[in-house]
């Protein structure tokens, strides 16, 4: 253990013991190192890490080194133990206890049911063995006794017995018994062509389980047995079926066409919940005709099964439709146009919350004046513009009609505002036409339009337009106009 420093939340601990160094993490100031070896020497040092992430540049001193001890109490037991006689091997598994000092797992043999007298036949660091043994058809007993770092040996825990066999042996027996075949050990690979007869199968035996999907072919079947040559045509009819038999599944694509479908025949209640797929329909097999109505509702269209290839000129109609049938997920985007919409349709209960985005504007028909002035002029603002996404696209118009004094020529500046930043300006010289018999009367007119797209991110903004005739004039600006629409796509 070790004193904590200040604003230390957990630590690095290196251990020496010699011969190689490990580092692992500890979330206290003390450990507790029980993987040592017995005899053993040992040193420990620590580096600190900050609640903000900082590592100590440098390790504190080593600690004192301490030569480990051992204990004198051996490991617990093995549990589960399993054998298993194989051709040549004795196959041998457990379970091991859970304590922390465990080192391996000693197997003992004997020819008799006599542990004091067994044998030593090695040691492994599992929990299981292949073991050779010296002749087989003979029986065996098997022990195992686990050893922990100081060399403690538990109790000898019996695995049981069992015999190995050998090929040759295996060739003068009579019979291979049941229990010298293991669990799943025949499969298909290991039978010989016909080699199951109706002699190798006890009555009854064979059942829907012991069938694999198809494997009853025609084939397989006696003479009688039913298969397409054995009915006669028109013999299987709705008589013959149960109710529900003709699923989805029984039918292959495309077998049932307008030619197979009596006028009106399939209704709401002939259709299971989703069995009318888009593999399942011609193309234009379904029309008006053969639709009973108000039979198609959500419930018996799977998701997208009805497109357009499936549907003749004009079979939808109103009253092929339960109410309430379409909604947004049966919709193709941009499938409703304005000629698909009855007047008065869509209410206010139709349109989803945020569905229509605002139009920020303002219109003035006022003017603003010019004396004498070169000032630059506010022309229209629209605030609190809300943006979530996307981009805004800014309109603006205005008419002007200016003199200049004492110049020829007018050089117009419109300005375009973002909060207090200009994101835009356009400018124009322009000679004006002379209006009077006074060569120093001129009149400048001009009608001005912008169109502006602004990416300002998400927030509330404030847009302004403004006017600069760059020159001392007299003179008006008329039919101020500025909108401002968030494109939310």
């Amino acid at each position: 253990s070790w004193t904590p420093p200040a604003n230390a939340l957990t630590y690095v601990v290196e251990i020496d013991n010699g011969a190689v160094t490990t580092q692992f993490a500890a979330p206290e100031a003390s450990i507790a190192d029980r993987i040592v070896t017995t005899g053993a020497t040992y040193r420990y040092r620590v580096k600190a890490l900050s609640r903000t992430g900082t590592l100590s540049t440098a390790w504190s001193s080593y600690s004192a080194s301490v030569a480990a001890g051992g204990d004198t109490t051996p490991p617990g037991v093995i549990t589960s133990p399993s054998i298993t006689g194989q051709l040549g091997t004795i196959a041998v598994a457990w379970t091991n206890p859970t304590d922390d000092d465990l080192s391996h797992v000693k197997i003992y043999r004997h020819t008799a049911n006599v542990s004091g007298s067994s044998t030593f036949v090695g040691s492994v660091l599992s929990d299981n063995a292949t073991l050779y043994v010296p002749l087989a058809l003979t029986t065996y007993y098997f022990w195992a006794a686990t050893v922990d770092r100081s060399g403690n040996e538990g109790a000898k825990t019996a695995l049981g017995s069992a015999q190995a066999l050998a090929v040759g042996d295996l060739a003068e027996l009579d019979t291979v018994g049941t229990s010298r075949i293991d669990a799943g050990a025949v499969t298909t690979s290991r039978l010989a062509t016909d080699a199951v007869t109706a002699n190798e199968i006890a009555a009854g035996a064979v059942g829907s389980t012991e069938l694999a999907a198809g494997s009853v072919t025609t084939s397989r079947l006696a003479t009688d047995a039913v298969t397409a040559n054995e009915i006669a045509a028109g013999a299987v009819g709705s008589t013959e079926l149960a109710a529900g038999a003709v699923t989805t599944s029984r039918l292959a694509t495309d077998a049932v066409t307008a030619n197979e479908i009596a006028a009106g025949a399939v209704a709401a209640t002939e259709l299971a919940t989703g069995a009318v797929t888009t593999a399942k329909i011609a193309a234009l097999a379904v029309t008006s005709a053969e639709l009973a109505a108000a039979a198609v509702t959500t419930a018996k269209i799977a998701a997208s099964a009805v497109t357009a290839a499936e549907l003749a000129t004009g079979a939808v109609t109103t009253a092929k439709i339960a109410a309430s049938a379409i909604t947004a997920t049966e919709l193709a985007a941009g499938a409703v146009t304005a000629a698909k919409l009855d007047t008065g349709a869509v209410t206010t209960l139709k349109v989803t919350a945020g569905a229509i985005t605002p139009v920020y504007a303002a219109l003035t028909t006022g003017t603003v004046n010019w004396t004498a002035s070169a000032a630059e002029k506010d022309l229209q603002t629209v605030a609190s513009v809300v943006v979530t996404r996307g981009k805004v696209i800014i309109r603006a118009s205005f008419t002007c009609d200016l003199s200049p004094q004492g110049s020829a020529s007018v050089v117009g500046i419109l300005r375009l505002y973002r909060g207090g930043s200009e994101i835009f300006d356009a400018q124009t010289t322009q000679t004006p036409v002379a209006t009077l018999a006074s060569s120093s009367n001129y009149v400048f007119s001009k009608q001005w339009v912008l169109d502006f797209i602004d990416d300002p991110g998400a927030g509330t903004y404030t847009y302004k337009i403004t006017f600069d005739p760059g020159h001392t004039a007299d003179g008006d600006l008329r039919r101020r106009f500025l909108s401002v629409t968030p494109m939310e796509g």
